[in-house]
């Protein structure tokens, strides 16, 4: 069974709004259902993005896919994530998924993922800070999906402590809890920033620069955390 949840944009606006938010958001690119034969010209431009970044890297690629009514605002949460695409599968996987779905294509690597979870900002956080943090911290493949079967939940009145979270966290061969605390802070900090209040924004701390900023940025943690998008909170 498909489920769908009631948001006011679609998914791709709503990474839109997190760029326009200086936020680190994935390499992607987004088809709209059936991009094939609604506008080839467009589809063309993707598939020479595709190409284009198989033979920069020789890429594995992820396609996340849903459906969002403009009429009614509903947008399907538990349709199909496809992960490790190889570069001589792809275009035939999105061919085959794109003619059902809006997908999401992008060519972060699951594998790198360290700390990966969900952040809500309270909207009264100005009186009285409030979030929510939820995250996985694996020695590989941390991904935002972890969290319903393996979660730790941390809630605190003030992010502006030093050290808030050094005595509750494990660390992993890669980082060290200090290093670990340094990017959670970084994660609040930039969630506090983000214009928006009581939605969640998922994120994912790769071990390597990701995202758009990996282009031009090697800053720790900045360029190491992706922020997929944000939603409303159920």
């Amino acid at each position: 069974m498909t489920i769908s949840i009631k948001e006011l944009k679609s998914k791709f606006n709503r990474i839109q709004d997190l760029q326009s938010s200086s936020f680190n958001i994935p390499r992607f690119r987004y088809l709209e259902k059936d991009l094939f034969r609604k506008n080839r010209e467009e589809y063309q431009k993707i598939e020479s993005w595709i190409s284009q970044s198989i033979k920069a890297n020789n890429q594995i690629f992820n396609i996340r896919t849903f459906n969002f009514n403009d009429f009614s605002s509903k947008e399907t949460i538990s349709s199909p994530h496809l992960t490790d695409i190889s570069s001589s599968e792809i275009f035939s996987k999105l061919g085959e998924i794109n003619k059902s779905y809006d997908c999401l294509i992008d060519t972060e690597i699951p594998d790198n993922g360290r700390i990966s979870g969900n952040v809500i900002i309270y909207s009264n956080h100005k009186t009285n800070p409030n979030y929510d943090l939820e995250f996985v911290i694996k020695e590989k493949r941390a991904m935002v999906r972890d969290i319903d079967s393996d979660s730790k939940i941390y809630s605190f009145s003030s992010p502006l402590q030093s050290h808030p979270f050094l005595n509750q966290i494990p660390s992993i061969s890669s980082l060290s809890k200090e290093q670990i605390n340094q990017i959670l802070l970084h994660i609040l900090y930039k969630a506090f920033s983000f214009y928006k209040k009581d939605v969640i924004l998922e994120f994912t701390f790769f071990s390597i620069p990701s995202g758009i900023l990996s282009y031009t940025s090697s800053s720790f943690p900045e360029s190491y955390i992706v922020w997929w998008e944000y939603r409303k909170s159920e």
